[in-house]
């Protein structure tokens, strides 16, 4: 009997695999090829180094980013360097198609406008929507002291983990991806 290849199973493994990417550029540690190529290609592309990044975007492919979206979640990280995610407004596009839409963008408007506003009044967010966020890559401590925030190695372990030992940690890992890393 021969088991077939995990590959890709979808939007986990490839965070996975840039949190990795993005822990052994910050600890300046041995890259695997694959690490090697992506360090090689972002520098053709941009000629900077890796290093040098400080945030990640996440978008999912079906998610229509308005043009000054990244200025103002930039600007929210350099006003505030104790802030290590934040997520832009999620709305849906085809609101009239159904009665399932129509409710979606209730659901949405109190997620974003009601539930996120009053968990960050305590100072922590519990879900930051995987369609549309920013996470600080590592953060400033003094000058040229650097502490890893997405690139922080107990937080790339956890993520990456893929024990699915009971339904609770299924769906979190495989459903609710977003709730887990923000948790982390």
């Amino acid at each position: 009997m021969t088991s077939a290849k995990p590959g890709n199973r979808g939007k986990r493994d490839s965070q996975i695999i840039l949190m990795s990417f993005l822990q052994t550029v910050t600890f300046n540690e041995r890259m695997t090829p694959l690490q090697y190529e992506m360090l090689k290609s972002i520098w053709q592309v941009t000629g900077l180094m890796s290093a040098m990044y400080e945030t990640v975007l996440m978008v999912d492919a079906d998610t229509l980013v308005y043009p000054d979206s990244l200025t103002h979640m930039a600007a929210e990280f350099v006003k505030d360097p104790e802030i290590m995610g934040l997520c832009g407004e999620t709305k849906i596009s085809n609101k009239a198609q159904s009665w399932v839409t129509a409710i979606q963008v209730f659901e949405y408007y109190i997620s974003h406008h009601q539930s996120k506003a009053f968990e960050s009044v305590f100072g922590s967010v519990t879900c930051l929507p995987g369609c549309f966020c920013m996470y600080r890559i590592k953060s400033p401590k003094s000058a040229n002291v650097w502490v890893p925030i997405l690139a922080n190695s107990d937080i790339v372990e956890k993520y990456s983990d893929n024990v699915l030992n009971s339904l609770h940690k299924k769906n979190l890992l495989l459903l609710g991806e977003d709730r887990y890393l923000t948790s982390l």
